[in-house]
């Protein structure tokens, strides 16, 4: 028979205090896993939080779930908006109809528990913490950022101190004239941008749209071609 987890729907703040990528487990009993707490009681009043990343984790995760531990999910009420709207539909009716306490109690009776096959959710998640750490070691990281700095010359132009040609003299007058990145020799490279502020965004942009497509390509990978990329990435600490 194959094992079973169950994931209950909270519709209740995520606790501030733990990491967003930190998965929560209640259980009428104490689990297994990196930071414990009491808290509210639905499915018990004991909760832990596992850290996926972590090299323990599968086992605080195996364990916490043979002890009856519940995958927590925390929700909204934005979340209960569309399934009022497309019930209020099927019935001719609007939202407005009826009371909203009304619709997120239906929601909750209907929604606020599920079971799925464990070990496929655990390969699945196992594969997402694995693109993550690949994705973080292929980022490439903000390089120097210089000001570049221009001097007006005798015959009105503005030019770097080292690009003033003999014979033409300098007025005393400085400007910074943008920012730009520096290579790993000392040169400045590629556009320059009118604030440091500018810059780190394009790069942060040109980073977040390669990674999406290098997130694409390792979603579409099988496991044992997944495993093959992160021992290369994560071995060698390369960017691509």
């Amino acid at each position: 028979m194959d094992k079973k987890l169950t994931i209950q729907k909270l519709l209740e703040p995520r606790p501030d205090d733990i990491p967003a990528d930190a998965l929560i487990f209640n259980a009428p009993r104490p689990l297994y896993g990196h930071t414990h707490w009491d808290g509210e009681f639905r499915h018990g009043i004991f909760y832990v939080a596992i850290f996926p990343s972590d090299q323990y984790a599968e086992g605080f995760i195996r364990e916490t779930v043979g002890l009856d531990g519940w995958l927590c999910e925390y929700i909204s009420e934005d979340e209960i908006r569309p399934y009022a709207e497309e019930k209020a539909r099927e019935n001719d009716l609007k939202v407005e109809d009826c009371d909203w306490v009304d619709w997120v109690d239906t929601y909750m009776y209907e929604h606020s528990r599920r079971e799925i096959n464990f070990e496929e959710w655990l390969r699945r998640l196992k594969r997402e913490v694995t693109i993550n750490a690949i994705l973080a070691a292929a980022r490439r990281p903000l390089p120097e950022i210089r000001e570049i700095r221009e001097l007006e010359c005798t015959d009105g132009k503005w030019r770097s101190p080292f690009g003033v040609p003999h014979g033409v003299g300098t007025t005393g007058q400085r400007r910074v004239a943008g920012y730009a990145f520096v290579d790993k020799n000392g040169i400045t490279y590629g556009k320059r941008e009118a604030t440091r502020e500018a810059l780190i965004e394009r790069h942060n942009k040109v980073q977040d749209e390669e990674m999406a497509q290098f997130r694409a390509q390792l979603e579409q990978s099988d496991d044992a071609r997944l495993q093959a990329k992160a021992e290369y990435w994560l071995k060698r600490g390369e960017t691509i």
